[in-house]
């Protein structure tokens, strides 16, 4: 990633956000987490939301934010180059979003436990709050991914419900909602390690 970024003359932090102890992956939260952490070392106006095992294939694949949403992950190439075509309101695998819009939709849900959701509910946000998006073409938005599949653990089975319900509680399940310890921050030459304690609240 450095060598893409210096290429594209990007002013840049890399943060990586680690979940500990035995409860569910939340993706969402840890993002949550993430931008709450990063704004306490400088104000930050623009987040690249990313998953750890993706490259990026083309330097040409901006890391700037434009006044859209921007969905960079267009084409995931896994081990054995079986490809990944993402559906066409799908934000997860690695997207971009101004500072001020992901406060505007109050950043990720923090209830979903477990694998898959958050990508969708997030995408709702988007919607409800009118925040223009895009999606990078597949040449430009091509990624490889490191792993042969996410180690995330069970599925969310309560996914559809909470995508269901999402909109009458986005005001007050998010970003500004969250709850964490930080039980680590290590700031090494190349990236800022977090590790992160994450704890269940009701909307």
């Amino acid at each position: 990633m450095h060598p893409m970024l210096q290429h594209q003359q990007t002013e840049y932090c890399i943060y990586v956000i680690e979940q500990i102890g035995k409860d569910l992956f939340n993706r969402g939260m840890l993002f949550n987490a993430g931008v709450k952490e990063a704004l306490k070392d400088r104000e930050y106006d623009c987040f690249a939301l990313h998953d750890v095992d993706l490259i990026a294939e083309n330097q040409r694949n901006l890391y700037h934010c434009p006044d859209k949403a921007r969905h960079l992950s267009a084409l995931i190439h896994r081990l054995k180059r079986v490809t990944w075509h993402p559906y066409r309101s799908n934000f997860g695998g690695a997207s971009i979003v101004r500072r001020d819009h992901f406060e505007k939709i109050n950043g990720f849900s923090n209830l979903f436990w477990g694998w898959g959701g958050e990508d969708d509910d997030i995408s709702l946000r988007l919607s409800k709050y009118q925040i223009p998006r895009e999606r990078v073409n597949e040449t430009l938005g091509a990624y490889t991914m490191l792993t042969k599949r996410h180690t995330r653990g069970p599925a969310n089975k309560n996914a559809m419900s909470l995508l269901r319900s999402g909109p009458t509680r986005y005001g007050r399940d998010g970003l500004n909602t969250t709850k964490y310890n930080v039980t680590e921050k290590i700031r090494d030459k190349l990236y800022t390690r977090v590790r992160v304690k994450l704890f269940r609240s009701d909307p």
